[in-house]
C-alpha cells in the first residue's frame, strides 16, 4: 500500500508542477493576460484616428514587454481577481489612472446641514474598454468621513440621465466639523 501511495503522490506532483510550467510559459492562460490581451484588441479596432501608442500611453512598456510584472500580476490576479491587478497598473501608469477617475463637475457645496456633490462617471475610451472587456460597469462610490450616521441611510442620489451627471446629497452634516468627500471607482465589486 506504501508503494501505490507514493506511487499516486508522486503522480499528482509530477502533474501540478506540470500545469505551473505551463502556466508560466503561456501567458495565455491568466486571467490578467487575457484580459490585457483582449484590452489591447479592442482599443486597436477602436482607436479610430489615434495611434494605439497614444491610446495605450505607459502600458507596452510597463505590462506588455515586462515579464516579470507581468508574472507577478497575473499571479495576484489568479489570488484576487482582476481588478486589484489593474488598480496596480493604473498606479504605475498615469494616462490609465486619469482615465478611469470621475470627474467633479463643481466643487462640493454646503448648505443646512447638507453638503451636495455632483460628479461625472469616467468616459475615456480606455474605461469604456475596460468595462467593455470586463463585461461590467465601472461604478463610482461617493463617501464622506465621518459619516454623520454610521449605519444609516445618510445620503440622496439623482442621477441626469442626459450628461450622465450624478447629483449626491448627504445629510446631517454638522456645522463646525471637518468632513472628507472621496469618489471611489470599483470595477467589478473590487
Amino acid at each position: 500500500y506504501i508503494l501505490y501511495t507514493t506511487i499516486a503522490v508522486t503522480i499528482g506532483f509530477i502533474g501540478c508542477n506540470t500545469y505551473n510550467f505551463v502556466w508560466l510559459v503561456t501567458p495565455t492562460l491568466g486571467r490578467l493576460s487575457n484580459f490585457m490581451a483582449k484590452y489591447r484588441n479592442y482599443m486597436r479596432n477602436a482607436s479610430g484616428s489615434k495611434s494605439l501608442e497614444e491610446l495605450l500611453g505607459d502600458l507596452d512598456s510597463l505590462y506588455y514587454n515586462n515579464w516579470d510584472l507581468k508574472l507577478l500580476l497575473d499571479l495576484l490576479s489568479a489570488n484576487s481577481g482582476v481588478a486589484s491587478s489593474i488598480a496596480i497598473i493604473a498606479q504605475f501608469d498615469k494616462s490609465l489612472y486619469n482615465s478611469l477617475r470621475p470627474r467633479l463637475v463643481q466643487e462640493p457645496s454646503y448648505s443646512g446641514g447638507t453638503i451636495t456633490i455632483q460628479y461625472q462617471g469616467p468616459i475615456s475610451e480606455q474605461s469604456q474598454a475596460v468595462s467593455a472587456v470586463m463585461g461590467t460597469d465601472l461604478m463610482i462610490i461617493p463617501e464622506i468621513h465621518p459619516q454623520p450616521y454610521p449605519g444609516y441611510n445618510d445620503h440622496s442620489e439623482a442621477v441626469d440621465q442626459g450628461n450622465g451627471i450624478i447629483s449626491k446629497t448627504f445629510w446631517g452634516i454638522k456645522e463646525g466639523e471637518a468632513y472628507t468627500v472621496s469618489l471611489l471607482t470599483v470595477l467589478n465589486g473590487k
